[in-house]
């Protein structure tokens, strides 16, 4: 159980399986490793520390403000709080995510490639607006988020390739990106509805071979390129809305048998 004083920080657990494994963290303020004195001033950046004994442990951070400009998307330039953990070795040391923390606003790149990465919290704080690239390549994570808080505005490749993920959850409604969010989820069996202010689906549930029916797709939407494509167990066509001018290789490699009325101009 968390207590309220701890949740501002983002908690990870890390396994140690062998004697002076190093856990890096490249941007953030780490205040606890998990063992020893919380630290009361921590830097900025380039944090790491030496486990002399095999565990689980807990680390703590918090963000740091980081400008980046989001891909596949036309959002601009973001300045939000969040952390960086880019060595290879410390993410596969990283097993679950407890609390994601009330003053992080962004998720961006966070978890990505944590190959060992099963489990992370039902629910976003509601300081969180951006979770794109959050989980990507994450294989061993087997549920996602369950309750998006109506704050995140972006979720742009958020588990692409999270091949064990099985069920999805609705979006939150305020969403505006969405591209690539559940492509190459091999498992997973059912495609939630497009919010209402997505203009871009392209790739949304591409290679997403499990699934059987289709989302209902948004009436402002614009671009549907291979949003379905590779589902090769689909079986019926989304309705297209008439706002629509991009349907390329949406549905390549189906197995839908009988197409629908397209807009004019498409």
């Amino acid at each position: 159980m968390i207590n309220e004083a701890d949740k501002q920080y983002t908690i990870i657990k890390i396994k140690v399986t062998e004697a002076n494994q190093v856990f890096t963290v490249k941007s953030g303020y780490v205040y606890w490793w998990g063992e020893g004195a919380r630290i009361d001033s921590p830097k900025p950046t380039n944090q790491s520390h030496k486990y002399t004994k095999v565990g689980e442990y807990l680390v703590y951070i918090k963000g740091v403000n980081r400008t980046y400009t989001i891909a596949n998307t036309t959002s601009g330039n973001k300045t939000y709080s969040t952390f960086i953990i880019d060595d290879s070795k410390s993410k596969k040391m990283i097993i679950e995510v407890l609390n994601f923390g009330n003053t992080i606003q962004s998720l961006y790149d966070a978890f990505n490639n944590c190959e060992n990465l099963v489990r992370i919290p039902t629910y976003t704080p509601s300081s969180i607006v951006d979770l794109s690239f959050a989980f990507t390549n994450c294989p061993s994570l087997k549920e996602p988020i369950q309750y998006v808080n109506d704050s995140v505005l972006h979720m742009v490749q958020t588990y692409n390739g999270c091949s064990s993920i099985k069920k999805a959850y609705k979006y939150p409604k305020n969403l505006i990106d969405i591209y690539g969010c559940y492509w190459e989820c091999t498992s997973l069996k059912n495609a939630p509805d497009f919010p209402e202010n997505i203009e871009n689906g392209a790739y949304v549930y591409a290679s997403c071979s499990s699934i059987v029916l289709p989302p209902k797709i948004n009436n402002n939407c614009k671009i549907l390129k291979s949003v379905l494509e590779f589902c090769e167990n689909l079986i019926e066509m989304p309705d297209i809305p008439n706002g629509v001018t991009d349907i390329v290789n949406a549905f390549k490699g189906t197995a839908i048998a009988e197409t629908k009325i397209l807009p004019e101009g498409i």
